[in-house]
């Protein structure tokens, strides 16, 4: 877009089921040149009677100012809507806004979830962790209404350390307890009869303490919900971020146990289409999940 008296003339658009802006007409074209897809977008200056095509936008852009003085036209979508006000009201509203971030760009999501899966596999899973705050990083940045690509997901490359670290601890967190029990009940068992009864006593402790491990995995998910994205765009260190994270949560701890078992629920199903689905449940989930971190620590400006 382009305007032909010097005059400023800064535009709203709504992409990606949220209203942006305001922007230059410049800063627009930068973003369809790094990837935005004009014809998904609509726009709108303040004064304006309705929101435009991208080729309406540039037209009027060129005929000069709004008509109006105030305000912009109204919203018959998700975009409109303001945010709920406790966790389980806004399922409704996290899921939609989050298929309509997924949607705005798909096979960008789709192939940068393969990119994922093939490195992080051909890597034995050691750069899998990065990978994933890559996917993290995605996410934010479709919140805030840029475009992205499927090599973003190695943006995340510069957090190895502390993507690691965040799985190192959690996972001691929940595996540690586990691994000392069944190894007592393994002991007890060859104090009992040796060999012959290690196994089988390993194999009772380990029964025994798979209800409590299933919970312990749930709490410590749960609590450690937005840790990701805190070390991803605050670069919360992992401590910080996992006390950042329970903060939050425990306000609506209840509410936040059902938004994760519906996201469970969603990844297992694009797992069981022999696990082809994940391609799409993966990136979906993590921008729902977006949208709710976004809601509760709002993007911090630095400029």
């Amino acid at each position: 877009m382009a305007h032909t008296d010097g005059v400023s003339r800064e535009w709203y658009y709504i992409w990606a089921g949220r209203v942006h802006g305001p922007v230059s007409p410049a800063e627009f074209s930068a973003l369809v040149g790094e990837g935005l897809k004009p014809e998904k977008a609509t726009l709108a200056r303040q004064g304006d009677d309705r929101w435009m095509t991208y080729a309406e936008a540039q037209q009027a852009d060129q005929m000069g100012p709004a008509a109006g003085t105030t305000g912009l036209p109204p919203i018959a979508s998700i975009a409109s809507r303001p945010y709920p006000g406790t966790v389980l009201d806004g399922i409704g509203y996290w899921l939609t806004l989050g298929w309509e971030m997924l949607m705005a760009d798909i096979w960008s999501w789709v192939l940068a979830t393969l990119l994922m899966m093939v490195v992080g596999g051909v890597s034995m899973g050691i750069l899998a962790p990065p990978l994933h705050m890559g996917l993290w990083l995605m996410a934010l940045r479709v919140y805030d209404g840029k475009p992205v690509k499927a090599g973003d997901v190695f943006s995340g490359m510069g957090l190895f350390l502390p993507a690691w670290g965040l799985n190192i601890v959690l996972g001691m967190v929940m595996f540690l307890p586990v691994m000392i029990f069944v190894g007592v009940a393994a002991a007890l068992g060859y104090s009992i009869g040796g060999f012959e009864t290690m196994m089988p006593g390993m194999m009772i402790g380990y029964m025994a303490v798979f209800p409590i491990f299933f919970v312990i995995m749930y709490f410590v998910s749960i609590a450690c919900l937005f840790c990701l994205p805190l070390i991803a765009e605050r670069r919360a260190g992992v401590i910080e971020s996992i006390g950042m994270s329970w903060n939050t949560v425990r306000t609506e701890f209840w509410g936040y146990v059902v938004v994760l078992v519906l996201l469970g629920a969603i990844n297992s199903a694009g797992a069981q289409v022999c696990y082809v689905g994940m391609f799409v449940t993966m990136p979906f989930v993590i921008l729902v999940t977006a949208v709710l971190y976004r809601d509760r620590f709002p993007a911090q400006r630095t400029q």
